[in-house]
């Protein structure tokens, strides 16, 4: 409940802003737009003032009217070339002291760059012989990766994957046992690249992985899964949207013993 009329003696900014969130509108080439969401219920005596970045540079500051949850930038295909980021940050003030510039302390956006994001982000776990899935979305329409990156705007684009295991087991003749492996879901799907067009580029995306039996009780192992795009099978062009996740396998539980004893008896898993 908010009781307006009342004016404090001293002048306090609002406290307890919530992140914004940045998401882009496309609807053509000629018309793009990023929209800065503010997460805060709205409230008739708060007022936001918001800024844009464009590579850490600040563009555009607005003071939003009462009750406005968004602001909105225009945008080109050019403003994004060259993995250019954009950001936006937010400070909140009581209507009545905005003129005066009593603002909360500044909250920023996370980066926006065209490309895609984690819908599960933190690390995953799962065990030998398991099956796991990792989301991920695209946070951008194919047509403006292509472009961005000097391509058609019908160009092809995978999703590329790679795993690296941070301390990988290897054999007595230096072969390395993978400790995880991107498994095959779809037609669309090899097993390290996933088709990324306009059938699913807004939708979630599961590569689903396994943790690969070693017959090996080494305990918990880690491994770093790298998800890119790559428009045109340009490995460098897309590397400030690459994507990291850690997956952590644990041993599969073995379903059997034997364990020799002193009287010279062999006991097995059941005892006999």
């Amino acid at each position: 409940m908010e009781i307006l009329g009342c004016v404090p003696t001293d002048k306090l900014a609002p406290v307890g802003v919530g992140k914004p969130v940045l998401d882009l509108e496309y609807n053509s080439v000629d018309s793009i737009q990023l929209v800065c969401k503010i997460t805060d219920q709205p409230s008739l005596g708060i007022q936001y003032q918001v800024t844009w970045y464009r590579e850490d540079i600040a563009i555009k500051s607005t003071l939003l009217p009462r009750s406005v949850q968004q602001e909105k930038l225009d945008v080109t295909v050019d403003n994004f070339k060259n993995q250019k980021t954009h950001q936006c940050s937010i400070k909140a003030c009581h209507s009545l002291d905005c003129d005066s510039e009593v603002y909360s302390v500044k909250v920023e956006s996370d980066l926006f760059l065209p490309g895609i994001k984690m819908l599960n982000p933190g690390n995953v776990e799962i065990c030998e012989g398991e099956v796991g899935n990792i989301e991920i979305t695209g946070n951008a329409p194919p047509a403006l990766i292509c472009l961005i990156n000097n391509q058609k705007p019908d160009c092809s684009i995978n999703l590329h994957t790679i795993i690296t295991d941070d301390e990988p087991v290897r054999c007595t003749n230096d072969r390395v046992l993978p400790q995880i492996t991107v498994l095959t879901s779809s037609d669309k799907q090899a097993q390290c690249n996933t088709v990324f067009d306009n059938s699913n580029w807004d939708k979630t995306i599961q590569i689903p992985i396994r943790g690969n039996e070693d017959s090996l009780l080494d305990g918990t192992r880690t491994s770093t899964i790298t998800l890119s795009i790559v428009p045109e099978g340009c490995l460098d062009c897309m590397l400030k949207s690459v994507q990291t996740v850690k997956v952590e396998t644990c041993d599969k539980t073995p379903s059997a013993f034997c364990k020799s004893l002193n009287t010279g008896h062999i006991s097995t898993f059941d005892q006999s």
